[in-house]
């Protein structure tokens, strides 16, 4: 009976809790750009993300962009499906939390979860695929202090 009880606590211990998932994005990136043709009589420019203006004149063009946002998307970005945050209408600027729920693990296979970085002042960004399918997930936002950190909470396996 002793022995009995010892393997359904230790089971318990195992199953009790699923870890959260952190998918960190990096906090900024390094770009490059270069202006292929410049039209007739035109100078080429860039706007960096300091706000300083160069000239381009050909040149290869080097900056550096700041993470501003983390989204997730049904299937990979180029699909344009983005998923807005159950809470979207009660967000301020201030900061909060973005939290999203999600449907079925059926759905998540056929539709994969990517998480995407975006970066202030630039188009440029990165994007993975989430490795599990998950129940939620949270990204704590303040505008004064890059927080790169996705959490989510994996779907209990059945």
């Amino acid at each position: 009976m002793n022995k009995k009880w010892l393997l359904l606590t230790i089971a318990s211990m195992f199953s009790a809790g699923v870890a959260a998932d952190d998918y960190t994005c990096p906090l900024s990136l390094d770009i490059q750009a270069k202006l292929v043709s410049e039209p007739a009589d035109w100078s080429g420019m860039y706007e960096k993300s300091s706000g300083e203006i160069v000239t381009a004149d050909g040149n290869e063009i080097r900056d550096t962009v700041d993470l501003v946002e983390i989204a997730l998307y049904a299937g990979e970005p180029k699909d344009q499906a983005p998923l807005e945050p159950d809470n979207a209408d009660s967000l301020a600027e201030e900061g909060g939390d973005s939290l999203w729920s999600f449907g079925s693990v059926a759905e998540q296979n056929k539709n994969p979860l990517y998480v995407a970085c975006h970066y202030e002042g630039s188009s440029m960004g990165v994007f993975k695929k989430m490795t599990a399918p998950v129940k939620s997930c949270t990204w704590h936002f303040t505008p004064d202090a890059a927080n790169n950190v996705l959490t989510c909470t994996p779907e209990k396996p059945s």
